[in-house]
């Protein structure tokens, strides 16, 4: 089979559109439901002491929605292999027409970009029920100086996800590239423990990043006590340009681990891990 082929990964993408339709619905479902309980309780809370909101109490609604986008987002990874979990699912797929390159990124694109639109799509939807909710009784929505105020919460999450990161209150190039590095390694690392653990993905993933934190956190505390470390920072810029290369790189090696054993998964495998 050649290498690459546009139109059999079209068709492979269609295929699992279909496929995933249900699970994807279901997604949705659950993610409108926890975006609509972050947007209601602040509406009820007015309800109940009868103040008007302000662009505080929507950026605060804002922020949170970030947020858990974000962490969605990060540990989708983890459910890299969800429809791939029993021997007919995997057999099925691996009898797909298209080389395991086509359908690895079909997967990726399932929990990135897809999933990712779900998840302002479902926003979208909790959003505009609590703007319908506030209407229906009555909630006013006023801004510091007593204007009226865009009751939608997008205007402040775009606003959010667009920031860049600053260093002493300034945005700045490098700061901005080492946040968006760090977010890409956290991904990274939930892709690759979706691959690696052919069970319980997500637990299994954070249990060893929580272990493997504790652990790196409680060499770099023995060093500082126990060695007469100084740290001062002349450059931060050159500094934080550094270590986004450096996490570039885990980031590279850890999606290439993770396509090497999607390339090694087995149609019978008992074991807890892909190898």
């Amino acid at each position: 089979m050649e290498a690459f082929n546009f139109k059999r990964f079209t068709n492979l993408l269609m295929w699992s559109a279909q496929v995933y339709k249900k699970s994807y619905l279901t997604l949705l479902a659950s993610l409108f439901f926890g975006f609509f309980v972050i947007n209601i309780v602040p509406v009820l809370a007015t309800i109940s002491d009868g103040t008007p909101w302000n662009v505080s109490t929507l950026m605060n609604i804002a922020g949170t929605c970030t947020m858990v986008l974000f962490i969605y987002w990060t540990i989708a990874g983890s459910w890299f292999l969800a429809h791939m979990q029993n021997k007919q699912q995997r057999l099925m797929y691996m009898l797909l027409p298209a080389t395991k390159m086509e359908k690895f990124l079909a997967r990726y694109l399932y929990i990135t970009v897809v999933w990712v639109i779900g998840g302002i799509v479902a926003l979208a939807l909790a959003d505009v029920a609590r703007i319908l909710i506030s209407g229906i009784v009555g909630i006013t929505f006023l801004s510091y100086d007593g204007t009226d105020l865009c009751p939608s919460i997008f205007p402040h999450v775009f606003r959010e996800l667009s920031s860049g990161v600053g260093i002493n209150g300034t945005e700045d190039l490098s700061a901005t590239l080492l946040a968006i590095a760090v977010a890409l390694y956290g991904h990274s690392i939930y892709l690759l423990g979706g691959v690696f653990f052919s069970r319980r993905q997500f637990v299994m993933t954070a249990a060893v990043q929580l272990l493997a934190s504790m652990l790196i956190g409680t060499v770099i505390n023995i060093f500082v006590m126990t060695t007469d470390f100084s740290f001062n920072i002349d450059n931060p810029e050159r500094l934080f340009y550094g270590i986004t290369a450096v996490i570039a790189v885990f980031v590279a090696v850890n999606y290439w681990l993770s396509y090497r054993l999607f390339c090694r998964i087995q149609v019978i495998n008992n074991k807890w891990i892909n190898i």
